[in-house]
């Protein structure tokens, strides 16, 4: 089963179960698992096509940056080396029920 993302006007996705860093697209919305933050790390298996970056060598974690225009997200490895960076920009707002401006976003690595 897939969440209904788009429907919900979500722009990115985070998750963390497996402990491995990997980062996708997948129907116009970016999906980053974050899972390398200090237990064992896992291998991978066959890469999903709409994978962009993975990454399983070290721990690690996930910076986001946000302004009005735009999310950054970086991953960085223990060591502090930057291994990936992508910039969602804002595409088109769209207004909520609940009174929030929320934007798409094109993902532009």
């Amino acid at each position: 089963m897939r969440w209904p993302f788009a429907d919900w006007g979500i722009d990115l996705v985070l998750n963390g179960h497996d402990h491995t860093y990997e980062r996708l697209t997948a129907d116009g919305i970016a999906y980053a698992v974050v899972g390398h933050g200090g237990a064992s790390l896992y291998s991978f298996g066959t890469p999903l096509p709409e994978s962009l970056v993975r990454y399983n060598a070290q721990h690690g974690a996930v910076r986001l940056t946000a302004t009005d225009a735009a999310l950054r997200l970086e991953m960085y490895s223990a060591d502090g080396v930057r291994r990936d960076v992508a910039d969602l920009h804002h595409a088109a707002a769209a207004r909520h029920d609940h009174g929030v401006d929320l934007v798409g976003l094109e993902m532009f690595t």
